[in-house]
């Protein structure tokens, strides 16, 4: 692909991260606006619904009174004018209740007789009372109204209605822009970052405050970034350590070499066998960056059986007695009978093996290393302490990165992967290791691996 592609697909990428980021804030916005949308309108129905009830149920009773009140006062005529109550209300003087009727926008008509109960009154139609005299209807007045009397009240309701409606859709409007705003700009941010940290920038981090789950997201990239910053740091570092350890022996063989080639000095044994410790601490470099490698691979090989482990405890002792002599130390293996875990044998005297090697390389000639094998709370321990020079606090915290010497790389020959690759084989094993160390008191690597399960 040339240049000029290349930077169409990154113009298009970025392109596409400014787009999403503007989509995500408008979709947030819309789906808020929707939902309030229907919230507004679900209420206002409601709200119209219940005033039209409500107004409907007021009307009907301001109806139901003035027919009442138009037939009391034809009642009163009635009374006064001696008329008997035979239903005759030909010479009975109804004015007054026809200016009543009247001053209430209705139209009074008065029936004769008693023609029985009608239909409920319900606010729309005419309105009826009887008219009763000496507890005996001798009427029915019925008021017919020229319009409803809710009218008004229905249109200052739904004014009402609209008004509220209009305030809170622009309050809501408001409201979802700040808050998409709210929620975007942190993972706008963050893609910023994120971008920057792609383009070789390791001290770029994740703006802090960012609320749930985005905070959560801006945590786990700074922890990620962190972690990569910190693995570049041991590939430099490591760059800089396998360098340092073949630039010395290889010079040292190359001049020991070319003297040898051009005679200024004799292959004598002692000339012959310093270039073969030479080559085999070379030898003991790579290998251990081959162990390394292995041990931290995703396809590692591991075989779970039922491994005795203080067996393989003594067995390790026993294979690197000659080593820890050597080193000028005392050791003594404090063990149960017999502690049986679920792990893979060879992995098991490989973590061993790498544990007591330290131990004859860091320590002093004198000092005495303590093995102790137990089992405790469902898992196997075993314990290797040693009475040696100890570690700082930043050294102890160090001690599983790859390659990582601390204070006495100057002092001690090694590739600093033994822990490494302890901790990788443990892991494996669904096991753990810790280290503890306090600066010239000593130093406790404790590995842990599942007992085996009996059949209950």
């Amino acid at each position: 692909m040339s240049d000029t592609d290349s930077a169409g697909h990154a113009m298009i990428r970025s392109t596409t991260h400014k787009t999403g980021s503007s989509t995500l804030r408008s979709r947030i916005t819309v789906a808020f606006m929707l939902v309030v949308a229907v919230a507004i309108l679900g209420v206002s129905i409601a709200a119209a619904i219940g005033s039209q009830r409500g107004i409907a149920a007021v009307e009907a009773a301001d109806r139901s009174y003035i027919a009442t009140a138009v037939a009391e006062e034809i009642s009163r005529a009635y009374t006064s004018s001696g008329v008997p109550t035979n239903g005759d209300l030909s010479g009975i003087d109804i004015s007054q209740a026809e200016e009543l009727a009247t001053a209430s926008g209705a139209v009074l008509t008065l029936l004769p007789g008693n023609p029985g109960r009608g239909p409920a009154d319900r606010g729309r139609g005419p309105a009826t009372a009887p008219v009763i005299v000496d507890d005996q209807v001798v009427g029915v007045v019925r008021l017919s109204f020229a319009r409803p009397l809710s009218d008004s009240g229905q249109s200052i309701a739904w004014t009402w209605i609209i008004v509220a409606m209009t305030v809170t859709g622009s309050v809501a409007a408001l409201a979802a822009w700040l808050l998409s705003r709210w929620l975007t700009r942190p993972l706008t941010q963050l893609s910023h970052s994120v971008r920057a940290f792609g383009k070789g920038d390791r001290t770029v981090r994740a703006p802090s405050g960012a609320p749930g789950e985005i905070g959560d997201l801006a945590d786990a990239f700074d922890d990620m970034a962190a972690r990569i910053e910190r693995g570049e740091q041991l590939r430099r570092v490591l760059a800089s350590d396998v360098a340092h350890e073949l630039r010395t022996p290889l010079a040292s063989l190359q001049a020991s070499l070319e003297e040898l080639r051009d005679g200024l000095a004799p292959a004598s044994t002692e000339r012959l066998a310093s270039l073969h410790d030479q080559s085999l601490r070379l030898g003991r470099l790579v290998a251990d960056l081959e162990r390394l490698a292995e041990a931290e691979s995703p396809d590692i090989s591991v075989h779970l059986t039922q491994v005795d482990l203080v067996e393989e405890a003594e067995k390790a002792v026993h294979s690197a007695q000659s080593l820890l002599d050597s080193a000028g130390l005392t050791v003594t293996v404090h063990a149960q009978e017999s502690v049986q875990v679920s792990a893979d044998v060879d992995r098991v005297a490989q973590i061993l093996g790498n544990l007591l090697s330290n131990v004859a390389r860091y320590c002093r000639d004198g000092d005495r290393v303590a093995v102790h094998v137990r089992a405790q709370a469902g898992m196997g321990i075993v314990e290797v302490t040693d009475s040696g020079p100890g570690m700082t606090t930043e050294d102890a915290t160090n001690a599983f990165e790859r390659l990582y010497r601390g204070s006495q790389a100057p002092t001690v020959h090694g590739s600093g992967v033994g822990l490494s690759i302890v901790r990788a084989l443990t892991t494996a094993q669904n096991g753990t290791v810790e280290l503890t160390s306090t600066l010239g008191a000593g130093t406790t690597v404790r590995v842990a691996l599942p007992l085996v399960r009996t059949p209950e």
